[in-house]
Order: structure tokens, then C-alpha cells, then sequence
């Protein structure tokens, strides 16, 4: 059963199994309002069918949500851990290039190096 977002109601979407849960307890609450007040006077199968059942389908609904939470958050776990591989990768690429940086700095001192002695030869020559 695909599930889609009916209402937004602080910070938290409900979907239709948040209506399924939330309606069922509240069959079970009123049933428990009733029954103390001594308002239902049923047969012994009714009487405990109704709010075992409304109970069972609140289960069921609130066990359907964890799981699908449980799952979303699984997914997003899965996405973190490819994302933190993937800086990894960029990160020795980084290392690599700053290396030949460091390398090719060191070289160009070295012919600087070379240069002024050169100008230095020159300048005496002249």
C-alpha cells in the first residue's frame, strides 16, 4: 500500500497508517470510557472483540511505522556512508595535487636559486 502525506501538523506528516493508529485508539478509549461508565452492556465476544480488535490494528499500524522509519533511516545511514567513502576518495586526490604542488614549489626555488646565481655571474661579467 503506497502511503501519502495527507497532513502536516508540527513538523511531523502524518500518512494514512498515523490515521489508522490514532483512530483505533481512540475506539479502544472510548470503549474503556463506556464500559467503566457502564454504558455498553454486550455479549462477552462483542464486548472484548470490538476493542481487542481496534487494539490489534493500532498495533499493527504503529509496527508498519516503525518499520518504515526504521527502513527510511537505514536508507539515509546507507547514503552517509557512500557520501563519507566518497570524500575519502577526494581527499587523497587532494593530498596527491598538493604533494606535486609542494614538489613543484620546491623546484622553482631550486631554479630561482640557479637564476640569481646566474644574474649574480652576469653582473660581474659586466
Amino acid at each position: 500500500i503506497k502511503t501519502k502525506n495527507i497532513i502536516f501538523i508540527m513538523g511531523y506528516k502524518l500518512n494514512f497508517w498515523d490515521y489508522v493508529f490514532y483512530i483505533s485508539m481512540s475506539i479502544v478509549l472510548i470503549w474503556i470510557i463506556l464500559k467503566s461508565v457502564g454504558i455498553i452492556q454486550t455479549p462477552f465476544w462483542l464486548q472484548y472483540g470490538l476493542p481487542a480488535s481496534s487494539f490489534v490494528i493500532g498495533v499493527f499500524a504503529l509496527y508498519y511505522n516503525l518499520v518504515k522509519s526504521i527502513i527510511d533511516l537505514s536508507l539515509k545511514t546507507g547514503n552517509i556512508e557512500k557520501d563519507v567513502e566518497i570524500i575519502k576518495y577526494n581527499d587523497k586526490k587532494i593530498e596527491t595535487k598538493i604533494n606535486h604542488i609542494d614538489k613543484d614549489i620546491n623546484n622553482l626555488k631550486t631554479d630561482v636559486g640557479i637564476l640569481k646565481s646566474d644574474v649574480v655571474i652576469l653582473k660581474l661579467r659586466i
